[in-house]
């Protein structure tokens, strides 16, 4: 079914996009005065608004949550935190409802998604727990081949034909909705020496630090690492090692969002689950019961029975 919002075009965005993040740009402006921050914070959120109308076609939900992320940051900057976690629910809700579907061809885009947002509000350490999750197709090889792949499809905006499959090494810019660098072109950015248009020196960045097989051999298959501290060089120490799962149930928990309802073929699946690890749990008692009741008897002393001889 095509619906308004799936008519996109880019051309229509792409300005729309500029006009946002300039107002964006001007909300944060340290120079600007409060009425002069809050002018430009007032149309950015009539952009937003805007957006979200049926009757704007070239619009798409993607291009809403990033107007949302913008303000979402200016909120946080301005410290109004409930405000931030206000606009960044609805992206939230939906990149942890697709990972929690039984649909795996659209994970990649709800990590590299979700890891975006949550570095936009400056949780660092779970953006870094989503991309950790867009890992090689051969993540934890021993003999890794020499053209690794895998679901992600980022590329260099310094045109420097630097591509990434997976999470290796690369700067994610908090306030361009789709930019990303390798550190000789952010270099080259931050000196004025990129010979391109796009982005800016005065953003802020996000390091997606090189891919570690060591890492994901210590996590494990099916596993992340939460919490922990952010090194300068975008590393992670500490941290706790805990199921996919149980990660994403602690975000819908920290965003106070509620759960997509089980289907019954879900409930039914997990019932099935649940009788099963009873009954394994019940043989298991059966059997240290009667184990431990024959070691009992193998250590009881014979009785003695004295005969009396006449």
């Amino acid at each position: 079914m095509v619906t308004k919002r799936s008519k996109f075009s880019y051309v229509g965005f792409q300005a729309t996009r500029n006009i946002g993040l300039y107002h964006f740009m001007e909300a944060i402006h340290p120079q600007h005065t409060c009425d002069e921050k809050q002018e430009h914070v007032r149309t950015l959120e009539a952009i937003l608004k805007e957006s979200k109308s049926d009757s704007n076609i070239w619009i798409s939900d993607e291009a809403v949550g990033y107007f949302e992320a913008l303000l979402a940051i200016y909120y946080r900057s301005m410290g109004d935190d409930a405000k931030a976690r206000q606009l960044l629910q609805r992206e939230i809700k939906n990149c942890l409802d697709m990972l929690s579907d039984e649909w795996a061809y659209n994970d990649w885009y709800a990590y590299r998604t979700l890891a975006m947002i949550l570095a936009r509000y400056g949780d660092d350490c779970n953006s870094l727990s989503a991309w950790s999750l867009l890992a090689p197709s051969d993540a934890g090889s021993e003999s890794p081949s020499l053209k690794r792949q895998g679901d992600l499809n980022t590329t260099c905006e310094g045109r420097c034909n630097t591509t990434w499959t997976y999470a290796n090494d690369f700067w994610r810019c908090k306030y361009c909705q789709d930019v990303a660098f390798d550190s000789e072109c952010l270099e080259k950015l931050r000196a004025g020496k990129l010979m391109r248009d796009v982005c800016s020196p005065h953003h802020q960045f996000f390091h997606v630090p090189k891919w570690s097989d060591d890492e994901f051999r210590a996590v494990g298959k099916d596993h992340v690492r939460m919490g922990g501290e952010i090194q300068p060089d975008g590393m992670r120490t500490g941290g706790e090692i805990v199921t996919v799962d149980e990660w994403k149930n602690k975000l819908y928990e920290e965003w106070d969002i509620q759960k997509p309802a089980k289907s019954e073929e879900e409930k039914t699946e997990e019932k099935d689950k649940d009788a099963g690890e009873e009954g394994k749990e019940k043989d298991d008692q059966v059997k240290e019961d009667v184990f431990e009741k024959v070691m009992s008897l193998s250590t009881e002393q014979p009785t003695v029975v004295e005969m009396s001889v006449s």
